[in-house]
């Protein structure tokens, strides 16, 4: 879609498909910017982050920036009594996953009514202080930290967002 669009606009964009767990397509210190939005950290499985985090730093030149977006468990309301729902069916179900993974709650703009079922995909939403020490642990240097309510006005319906910019550490 995104090749689609920018052939219709004439656009002098690259635009490349690759993994983020490896980006060895790529040499180090190729940017000096790089944006993770629309929450992709929250989709790749919590034991890759350290990685993917790794391979952001190993790509910024030196003081690059890196601007994320992360669900923050933290913010959302519907997300921690889901997340409670949930850690009563997983703990008499037997199953030991972190209660800051939640199926989608809505699906195609509806309620998913199947998200206490097995096998739903699964994304993570973080605390704060977690997104925050896996980034310093990685060596990036916190810039800001806010929520989207802090940025967008408390009005604004995603308030259960967090944006972070960050500078490789030198």
């Amino acid at each position: 879609m995104a090749k689609k669009i920018a052939a219709q606009r004439n656009s002098q964009v690259k635009l490349k498909v690759a993994d983020a767990l490896n980006l060895s397509c790529y040499k180090n210190s190729s940017f000096g910017y790089l944006l993770y939005l629309q929450q992709i950290l929250s989709l790749i499985p919590h034991e890759h982050i350290i990685q993917t985090l790794g391979e952001c730093y190993r790509l910024l030149k030196k003081d690059g920036l890196l601007l994320i977006s992360v669900l923050n468990y933290e913010k959302k309301a519907a997300a921690k009594f889901a997340s409670f729902i949930l850690r009563f069916v997983r703990f008499f179900r037997g199953d030991k996953t972190s209660k800051q993974y939640l199926p989608w709650l809505k699906l195609g703009g509806k309620i998913n009514r199947k998200f206490l079922q097995r096998d739903q995909a699964l994304v993570y939403w973080f605390k704060k202080d977690e997104i925050v020490k896996l980034l310093e642990n990685a060596g990036f240097n916190m810039i800001e930290v806010k929520t989207s309510a802090e940025i967008m006005g408390k009005s604004y319906k995603k308030k259960a967002l967090l944006y972070i910019v960050c500078r490789k550490g030198g």
